[in-house]
């Protein structure tokens, strides 16, 4: 695996500890980015499957992952745009109640604010000791409750919640689950199987996935399928979209599974060339040893942190591949600026700072990182 990474990451300065904010391109996705600009540069003689058929290949690759089927998979732009199908098409009556964890992603939220008044909708924020323990959600949450939206790592903490329990609680009272994973999935493993936990899962896939910016996918339930209305109309989400012939005359019905939820020019010859390329690493790799060097690496930062100086914001039991901390004196900012002058990049989030592991940061490059803290 270290030849490997470093094969990959040779052009990533050692110091970026800073996934949760953007993940670098792997060499194999710069070189596919390259190939693919090269291609559209001189598009002679391009066959329509050369690039109608990219959305196919990377809904399968996207379900190995998920360890799913392709066709419970959908492209969208971001997380917003998924939320936005949930909070757009969802049947709802008036007086339905949307439940989510207060200082949310607001990709996550903001969608339902946008069609309260339209749709007479009642919107709660519980508190993340609420999400921590799916019994106390479950008191928390009044009948009149049909969704239920969250992230699975936290943003602003590194925290990672039990959404399997959580999952599970829901479906004795038939709500409606839909999981963010843009912070989780590429650094830890998806539920398995996603389809006893949640009716919905998705993620952005450039930070953890290590993707170019501007996709994300989501695995949809066939009860999600079922209840939620294409949000996006276009011609290749249809049936006969692939009779270059027939453009105006095909068959214009859906799709059949997730692929009628896709967005339009799914079909991005460069993103999803560079995001093929990202996922292709990860599969060699496994993203169960993925998972177990970040949470090594995290839990060896964790044991030799100055807990005088700095305090994780999160318990610890719950922390995996990322974390915030509060810094008990000084500025957070400016200590940011210190540690990008010794060579480490690590973000700032609400005022704390957020220092993020993943594939290519090494054991000895933690060891610099904690000295540079602690100086």
């Amino acid at each position: 695996m270290n030849a490997l990474i470093q094969k990959e990451f040779a052009h990533l300065e050692p110091g970026y500890f800073n996934a949760a904010y953007m993940g670098p391109t792997p060499q194999r996705a710069v070189d596919a980015g390259k190939k693919s600009l090269e291609r559209t540069a001189n598009p002679v003689r391009m066959a329509y499957e050369e690039w109608t058929l990219l959305p196919t290949q990377l809904r399968k690759s996207l379900a190995r992952l998920l360890r799913t089927k392709p066709q419970n998979i959908a492209h969208f732009s971001s997380a917003a745009d998924l939320f936005s199908l949930i909070a757009w098409t969802y049947p709802w009556k008036p007086k339905d109640h949307v439940i989510f964890m207060d200082d949310e992603y607001p990709s996550l939220t903001l969608p339902f604010y946008q069609v309260k008044e339209r749709y007479g909708l009642e919107i709660t924020a519980l508190s993340r000791e609420h999400f921590r323990n799916p019994a106390l959600l479950l008191q928390a949450i009044p009948p009149s409750a049909k969704v239920v939206v969250m992230s699975h790592a936290a943003f602003n903490s590194g925290e990672v919640f039990p959404v399997e329990k959580i999952g599970q609680a829901l479906k004795e009272r038939n709500i409606f689950f839909a999981v963010d994973g843009t912070q989780n999935l590429g650094g830890r493993r998806a539920p398995d199987p996603l389809e006893t936990v949640c009716d919905v899962y998705g993620a952005s896939t450039y930070k953890w996935l290590l993707g170019a910016y501007g996709h994300a996918f989501a695995f949809l339930s066939e009860q999600a399928q079922n209840t939620l209305t294409p949000f996006h109309i276009h011609w290749m989400n249809t049936q006969g979209f692939q009779d270059r012939h027939a453009l105006s005359t095909h068959d214009f019905s859906a799709h059949s599974g997730a692929h009628r939820f896709d967005r339009g020019q799914a079909a991005n010859t460069l993103g999803s060339r560079v995001l093929l390329a990202s996922l292709s690493l990860m599969e060699e790799i496994g993203l169960e040893k993925i998972e177990q060097h970040n949470r090594e690496l995290l839990g060896s930062f964790l044991e030799n942190l100055d807990t005088t100086r700095f305090c994780p914001l999160a318990p610890l039991e719950t922390l995996h591949h990322f974390l915030a901390m509060e810094i008990k004196k000084g500025n957070s900012e400016d200590l940011q600026k210190t540690l990008l002058q010794k060579g480490f990049d690590v973000s700032v989030r609400r005022g704390n700072l957020r220092i993020s592991f993943h594939l290519f940061n090494s054991k000895e490059k933690t060891r610099e990182l904690l000295a540079a803290l602690h100086s």
